[in-house]
């Protein structure tokens, strides 16, 4: 149950390594909101590991002769604003979260299919009548009488069946299969790249994203234009077909695209292209060329497109040219497969039986090569 939370801390190189380049990548062309709302549902997610391991009551009724409180607070839930109780931080996110969750995260990824884990924590608050709008959710918190005792004990029970979560075998088995599928992800891409290294002793590999263009009203606010799912996959499908025919895509060995969507920033997606390294060259010409066929021909004039060739501010670089032997750009390129796969055990984008991740087909790789064996390098 706990072992996402345990890969998500950062006590490693390699894990510093993913923060640092999903911060890069995110500062560029970002749907602020939609990475907010995001990093909300790992901090939850990090609050409901935190609690399994505590024990007895988190919240109780302050009392006159506890130290600290004088009589004014006789009566209140002993609240996150005093730092003096040993569980002042626990109790500042359990009611941060409770009070500004659907400004937030419900708002902002409204299309997205949640972690089972966030799912399960405001279903049991909804049960024990816990999701209160922010206003009256203060009253009833600093109040006085019996729904402050009755607020208090619902607080308590939630605690209690967070702690359960372990003993809940249908949780477990959709948190399993929750992460499950976006590791099957990762693991797919990336067994896909290295056997196209396999085949090709050098990648050219562009990374393009591909957006809507924003208008402006009246009123000089910014929206998104009205792009349905159905033309949203039209135009990926379009896209898809067009690396059949189109010159652009000359040379063209692989492809890995992830489908994307932010209140913010509408419908977009994430694309790697990968070249033979020996055929093409120039990675930030075909970038450009990839996003102007998006913006003028695919989506007629409405679509925007980021290329991320131009100005790569990756801790560790892979795009561009990658020799199968290079093992830093072969690290780089990896942690970008990891950005476009880790948050789907966070949030999965879900439009139905649309295919959200979606890659090329994986190539014959030869069972006996030419020329001097190659030292794997999962070896080094």
């Amino acid at each position: 149950m706990n072992s996402y939370l345990q890969n998500s801390t950062h006590n490693s190189d390699a894990e510093y390594a993913f923060r640092q380049s999903t911060e890069d990548i995110s500062a560029m062309q970002p749907d602020y909101n939609a990475l907010k709302a995001a990093n909300e549902i790992i901090s939850l997610m990090h609050l409901i590991g935190d609690l399994q391991k505590t024990r007895g009551q988190l919240f109780r009724i302050a009392d006159i002769n506890d130290q600290g409180y004088d009589a004014e607070w006789v009566g209140k839930i002993i609240s996150p604003y005093h730092a003096l109780h040993k569980n002042f931080r626990l109790h500042h996110e359990i009611l941060f979260h409770l009070k500004s969750w659907h400004q937030n995260v419900t708002y902002h990824l409204p299309l997205h299919d949640l972690n089972p884990l966030v799912t399960f924590f405001f279903s049991e608050a909804q049960r024990l009548g816990l999701q209160i709008p922010p206003v009256e959710f203060e009253y009833i918190l600093y109040g006085q009488g019996d729904q402050t005792t009755m607020m208090c004990a619902r607080l308590n029970e939630l605690v209690k069946s967070i702690r359960q979560i372990e003993q809940n075998s249908q949780v477990s088995e959709a948190v399993k299969k929750f992460i499950r599928a976006s590791n099957d992800n990762y693991s797919s891409a990336t067994k896909y790249v290295e056997s196209l290294f396999a085949v090709h002793s050098r990648l050219l590999v562009v990374r393009v994203d591909l957006s809507y263009r924003k208008y402006t009203n009246i009123q000089q606010q910014h929206y998104h234009p009205v792009v349905s799912i159905e033309q949203f996959l039209m135009h990926r499908r379009q896209l898809l077909e067009s690396i059949q025919r189109n010159p652009i895509f000359e040379y063209l060995r692989g492809y890995v695209i992830k489908l994307e969507h932010g209140r913010e920033k509408g419908f977009h997606c994430h694309c790697l292209f990968l070249f033979d390294g020996s055929k093409v060259r120039e990675d930030i010409s075909r970038a450009t060329m990839i996003g102007d066929f998006w913006k003028n021909h695919i989506t007629k004039g409405s679509g925007l497109h980021f290329n991320c060739n131009l100005e790569p501010k990756y801790y560790y670089n892979g795009l561009g040219m990658v020799s199968y032997d290079d093992v830093e750009k072969r690290f780089g390129l990896d942690l970008a497969i990891k950005y476009m796969t880790k948050p789907d055990g966070i949030a999965r984008l879900s439009l139905g039986n649309a295919r959200i991740f979606s890659r090329g087909e994986m190539p014959d790789v030869p069972g006996i090569r030419l020329g001097r064996p190659r030292e794997s390098l999962m070896s080094i």
